[in-house]
């Protein structure tokens, strides 16, 4: 609920998945939120320009030209890659090619979890985004403070959002 008005009512699961708004999307965490311009679309989908000029893909059909959207990220659907390393999200894929020009942070944070580190990254564009690793990724290659990392995600992760 947001002041009174049911922003999505569906099982947990979906909620979490799919939020159907930004509101919900940041209410209930573990999501990171950019906002976008959609470029062209068609009955297939759409191609969205986000932060610093990223071309986003999205099959949700329907959304007007010039319009401004939101997408939605898991924050452990997520990507990170610093000095040719590149950290596994938890749940994120095997693939180790970034799927378009990734983006540049800076971690602001490093939070230890237990099974889980999570890492708040600031950008020059203004969000602040959060990164969930599974901790044996994260040791990897551990990640400071200060450190300039790069960020992506597979297209198929990110929903337009209300």
């Amino acid at each position: 609920m947001n002041e009174g008005r049911i922003e999505q009512a569906a099982p947990a699961r979906t909620v979490y998945d799919w939020p159907g708004t930004a509101f919900v999307a940041r209410f209930i965490g573990g999501h990171n939120v950019l906002r976008c311009i959609v470029e062209t679309a068609d009955a297939k989908g759409a191609r969205l320009r986000g932060p610093h000029g990223l071309a986003i893909t999205t099959a949700r059909p329907g959304l007007a030209v010039g319009s401004v959207v939101h997408v939605a990220i898991r924050s452990d659907r997520m990507h990170i890659k610093r000095a040719g390393q590149r950290l596994k999200a938890v749940g994120s894929g095997n693939s180790l090619v970034l799927s378009r020009e990734a983006l540049e942070s800076r971690v602001a944070a490093v939070e230890y979890q237990g099974a889980i580190v999570k890492l708040r990254l600031e950008a020059d564009w203004g969000d602040e985004l959060t990164v969930t690793l599974a901790d044996q990724s994260f040791y990897t290659a551990p990640l400071a403070e200060g450190d300039v990392v790069a960020i992506d995600w597979d297209d198929s992760e990110a929903h337009v959002v209300s």
